[in-house]
Order: structure tokens, then sequence, then C-alpha cells
């Protein structure tokens, strides 16, 4: 499977429920997808007046794609780029819940094994004013389009099957 054809039907399976942008540049990277869902729950009395509580939940996918087989610092450098960024991303405020921030890294070579170890292992989670203003998540996705396996971070298991590239009859990707 290419890599153009992968992120054109993950953008396609994002349109349902996020807003997606191509190729988004941010401080030091380019993403080639920036996708995001903002969900805000509200109960009122009487009237749209008289908010009774809100909350706001929000999630942001970030796709970087590499040709080559994916390296020890390759994935470093994405992982200090989500760590730096989640303050630019994620706005809390008093109605914020939690924010969720999926950062995808796509490979047609694959990766090498420290990398799928460091990710198993990979866990960021920042709380905003003793978590009045709620959370952030960050999880890392890796998508090995060679073999056509996905492998995640910890808190990755609901959304794996999500991004696992889809095959057809021959074994080999659409």
């Amino acid at each position: 499977m290419d890599i153009q054809g992968y992120l054109s039907g993950l953008a396609e399976k994002y349109t349902a429920y996020f807003d997606v942008e191509w190729y988004k540049a941010f401080s030091t990277e380019k993403m080639d997808i920036f996708a995001t869902s903002r969900v805000e729950n509200v109960k009122y009395i009487l009237t749209n007046k008289l908010p009774v509580w809100r909350c706001e939940t929000n999630e942001y996918c970030m796709v970087k794609s590499f040709e080559n087989q994916v390296r020890e610092n390759d994935f470093t450098s994405f992982k200090s780029f989500l760590k730096e960024n989640m303050v630019d991303i994620v706005k809390p405020h008093s109605d914020h819940m939690y924010s969720i921030i999926t950062g995808c890294i796509v490979s047609k070579e694959g990766f090498e094994d420290e990398v799928i170890k460091l990710a198993g292992k990979y866990k960021l989670r920042k709380n905003f004013l003793f978590t009045l203003h709620g959370w952030c998540d960050v999880r890392l996705v890796l998508v090995d389009l060679a073999d056509g396996q996905v492998y995640g971070s910890k808190g990755t298991k609901d959304v794996l099957e999500f991004y696992k590239p889809e095959q057809n009859e021959s074994g080999t990707g659409i």
C-alpha cells in the first residue's frame, strides 16, 4: 500500500467526526493530516440562557508519514514535538473536561524494533489547574504499511483497529 492512498483513506474516515486539514505547518514540523473534533455538552434549566453545567471534550489527530524506516531519533523527535505543542493546541478553561492528542506515524518501510518497544511504553498526561480545567492525554499510533501492522502506546487499544491498513484479497493494500 502506498502512503498517499493510506492517508486519503484515513482522511476520509476522519471526515465523519473531525475537521480535517491537509499539510498543516506547526512551529517545527509539518503534519500530513491534522484533524480536530470538539464536542460540547450543556444542561440547561428552563431556557437556553440558564446553563446548569457545561463540559467540552476535544480530540486532535496528527498524522506524519515517512517513506523510509522510522528510526529512534525520528520517533523521539515526533514525541518531543507532541509534548512541546500540547500547550499550543489545547486551550484549557473552566468548561474544558479533557483533550486527547493522537500522534500517528505512518511508515512505508516499517519501524526499528526499539521504536515499537518505546511506543508501547509511552504515556503522557498533563493536568490543568489540578484538573479543575481538565486534562490532556497524548497517545501514539504507529502504522507499518510494509507489514500491515499497527502498534500503539498505552491507552490506544480502542483506536488501533481504526488505523489498521485495509487489505484486499491478494493481501496488498487498496
